[in-house]
This record gives C-alpha cells, structure tokens and sequence, in this order.
C-alpha cells in the first residue's frame, strides 16, 4: 500500500472511530428520547457516511452491515418500525460488528476477516 492510501486510510480509521463514538451516545440518547426524529436523522446521516466513505475505500462488508442498519434506521424515521429495546439491541449489535470490522481493517488493511452474515 502506498503512502498515499495509507494516509486515506488512516483518515478513514479515525472518522469512522469518531462515528462510531457518536453513534453510541446517539443510541443512548434515543433510548430515553425515542420519538426524537431530528435524533434518528442524525443517526441515519452517520450511517450513510460511514457507508459511503466504506464503499469508496471498497469496504464491501462494512458497505453491508452499514446500509442493512441504514434501511432499518430509515424504516425508523419513516415511521414504518416503532424504536424498541429489540431494535435498538439489533441496531448496537451492527455497531459491535462494525467495530470488529474496523479493528480488522486497521490490523490487516482489509474487512474480510469477521463474520457479518448472522448481522446481515
């Protein structure tokens, strides 16, 4: 890898670890707030960031566990799905698993090495 996307990477790493932070204190806050649509917009639009910028570095695991936690976030705000306990559960289930893809891309360069089928 050259310096260059080394560098992309890096930068990539430390946005997605920011991300995730947020989404974590996001997920928290609509626990105790779960008809806060600004909120679930916000969760939505960090979701979709991390996707696009996973899909430009060819990210296609992360690509996957992101957009299905996309889809059900938008199904959320649309109003299509009640915020529940088992939904919040399933959506910090996909942020545990893209923390593990995110450990494997920064050990390894690449997202193939963890299990994201049961996520999926």
């Amino acid at each position: 890898m050259n310096d260059e996307m080394q560098e992309i990477l890096a930068d990539f790493l430390a946005e997605s670890t920011e991300m995730l932070e947020a989404l974590d204190q996001h997920f928290i806050d609509l626990e105790t707030d779960p008809n806060n649509a600004e909120l679930l917009n916000e969760i939505f639009r960090v979701m979709h960031s991390m996707k696009g910028s996973a899909g430009f570095l060819g990210f296609s695991h992360l690509v996957e566990v992101a957009h299905q936690g996309e889809s059900l976030l938008n199904m959320l705000r649309n109003g299509v799905m009640s915020v529940t306990k088992p939904v919040i559960d399933i959506i910090f289930e996909a942020i545990d698993i893209i923390k593990l893809i995110q450990t494997d891309i920064r050990d390894t360069g690449a997202d193939a090495n963890v299990d994201t089928q049961a996520i999926v």
